[in-house]
């Protein structure tokens, strides 16, 4: 019984010592968007949602910087999110956003 409880202990202490995955971002974020402004393709994608997003006020611009191995990958990558960000404009569906406060950047974007 006595090493039953020593073995748990071990255990939870095992828990907190394993270090764990950093996330990538700083917020986590679901809302509307209410413009696209895609004048810096294929290098990034700019908009804004209805509610400011972690140290980001309402009415900020938030950017999507191209993500990719090369130029081809980088283009279709703003692509997609430019077919995403304006889908959830036009049909008035919510987006879920994780960004960091630095400059305003998203890291992941999923159209719900």
């Amino acid at each position: 019984m006595k090493f039953r409880h020593i073995l748990l202990g071990i255990a939870s202490i095992g828990a907190f010592v394993v270090p764990q995955a950093a996330s990538a971002y700083n917020w986590m974020y679901e809302g509307y968007v209410n413009a696209v402004e895609p004048t810096c393709m294929p290098v990034s994608v700019g908009f804004q949602t209805d509610n400011g997003a972690g140290s980001c006020p309402a009415g900020s611009w938030l950017n999507w910087l191209a993500k990719g191995s090369d130029a081809a990958a980088k283009a279709a990558n703003t692509q997609a999110v430019l077919s995403v960000l304006i889908t959830a404009q036009v049909t008035h569906r919510k987006v879920r956003l994780h960004g960091n406060n630095l400059n305003c950047t998203i890291d992941f974007i999923h159209l719900l």
